[in-house]
């Protein structure tokens, strides 16, 4: 790598660096730094130049150092430290060091290297020698978190604006900081934070630079509903509002074929009406409808999955399942094929009662609502209880005790086959675990004799002896 300024090269070929860079550790870089400088001052040769060349010198060979442990050290233990006392006691020259910036930047390889360096000067420069390197910063800070407190800091709001425009104009947006990594929560943590901050600035003209970056964002990662929902449609894109539409709809229509048909949503009616909203918003129909038929052609989903699953759909988009002659036959007809498997014994009804609300929550539904009702009302009384069982299981209802209790009295050997395959599979096969902590009373993961409960007459039940499992 080649250097322009002078005090670096020298640094570079000085035995000060060839001396400090021999350290592995930040700790034995601190020993030898502060033997160096005890050198330094027996001689009484600290001279503001050896000065220099001894903090450009420590700084590099901090920055090589392998430090996985940056962030559990405390700061006024490193090096920095006594460095930034030997720069404070020596008097440096600001004007001088600020000129060393961005290249000593470049020895940094590592987020942290940055943080810790950027730490280091923020502690040197003062006033508007500070203001100087935040603005020669800003362009090369590879920390999100770190580029986004030199904006803060601007004295000007001039500057902070400028900053902010470029690096939301910029093609690469923010893969700068971490690459192209869409979808992660730290993007869009830290783009509403900035967002935030300029709303509170006033920097309207910032948020109209949006586009460029919100566009790819909302089509791969994450959701941009808060956007609307906290700024306005309108009001947030202003004169970019196109700009952002074409840029978000080619996006789009090219993630469609990745897979993306089910997770692009988004208020259209918003949009202005163009070619491209028209091509995207068939083609996302096309493959929606795909989807569907293959699942309803395929039975790659039981009846209950279809159930929620196309119900959902039907809540959001009607006309998605209404436009397909097949498979709006299938959707009006589901409930009875649901029922027909239960009374072959097909499917199972877990969650009943959540299953025959969602049922009746739909008007093309709820008229097979009583016949589900029936089918149940005729189960045997265990059966009954059982199903409720589980409903107070999976809400982790309080009333689950009230049905043990019950299940106790009838006795686990007066039990049909069915529910006592039933049983054993939620109870004793562990499907119920890590649904209810109560339950560790009544069904332990592992059966003894020591494991068990007290009846109305405070005698002792075991578990095995409750259920059985003894005999199994």
């Amino acid at each position: 790598m080649t250097y322009k300024n002078l005090l670096i090269k020298k640094a570079l070929e000085s035995d000060i660096l060839k001396e400090l860079s021999v350290s592995n550790t930040k700790e034995e870089l601190k020993k030898l730094f502060n033997n160096c400088l005890e050198a330094f001052n027996e001689n009484d040769d600290l001279s503001p130049e050896n000065g220099y060349v001894i903090t450009i010198a420590t700084l590099i060979s901090r920055n090589r150092l392998n430090d996985d442990n940056y962030y559990y050290s405390n700061f006024d233990e490193d090096v920095f430290h006594d460095l930034w006392k030997m720069v404070d006691d020596l008097h440096l020259n600001q004007t001088e060091m600020i000129k060393w910036i961005p290249e000593i930047f470049n020895e940094c390889s590592y987020v942290y290297q940055y943080q810790i360096t950027h730490k280091f000067f923020s502690k040197v420069f003062t006033g508007n020698q500070y203001q100087e390197y935040l603005r020669k910063i800003e362009p090369i800070m590879f920390s999100s978190d770190e580029w986004f407190e030199v904006i803060t800091q601007f004295d000007s709001s001039a500057d902070a604006e400028a900053a902010l425009i470029k690096q939301f104009s910029s093609d690469t947006n923010l893969d700068r900081f971490q690459g192209t990594i869409y979808g992660t929560e730290w993007r869009i943590e830290f783009l509403q934070e900035v967002l935030e901050h300029c709303e509170k600035n006033d920097m309207l003209s910032v948020k109209h630079h949006c586009w460029k970056i919100i566009a790819p964002e909302a089509v791969w990662g994450m959701n941009s509903e808060w956007l609307v929902n906290q700024y306005g449609y309108d009001y947030f894109f202003g004169p970019s509002k196109i700009l952002f539409e074409e840029e978000f709809l080619d996006e789009a229509i090219r993630a469609l074929d990745y897979g993306k048909a089910w997770e692009i949503d988004f208020d259209f009616d918003k949009f202005t009406q163009s070619k491209n909203l028209k091509t995207f918003l068939q083609k996302r129909k096309n493959l929606r409808t795909q989807e569907i038929l293959a699942d309803i052609e395929n039975k790659t989903s039981h009846e209950w999955e279809l159930m929620y699953r196309l119900g959902d759909v039907f809540k959001k988009d009607p006309e998605l399942i209404k436009s397909n002659d097949k498979i709006w036959k299938f959707f009006i007809n589901l409930p009875q094929s649901i029922l027909k498997a239960l009374e072959d014994g097909a499917i199972k009804g877990d969650n009943w009662s959540d299953k025959v609300n969602y049922i009746e929550s739909f008007d093309c539904w709820k008229d097979a609502a009583p016949e589900f009702k029936k089918f149940h009302a005729e189960k045997s009384s265990e059966e009954q209880l059982l199903s409720k069982l589980l409903d107070y299981l999976s809400d982790a209802d309080a009333r689950y005790s009230g049905m043990i209790d019950r299940l106790e009295e009838i006795g686990f050997d007066n039990f049909n086959t069915k529910t006592h395959e039933e049983f054993r599979d939620h109870f004793v096969n562990g499907n119920w675990k890590n649904t209810c902590e109560p339950f560790d009373v009544y069904f332990p993961s592992e059966h003894n004799d020591e494991d068990g409960f007290y009846n109305d007459k405070e005698e002792w039940i075991s578990f095995g002896e409750w259920c059985g499992a003894n005999e199994w």
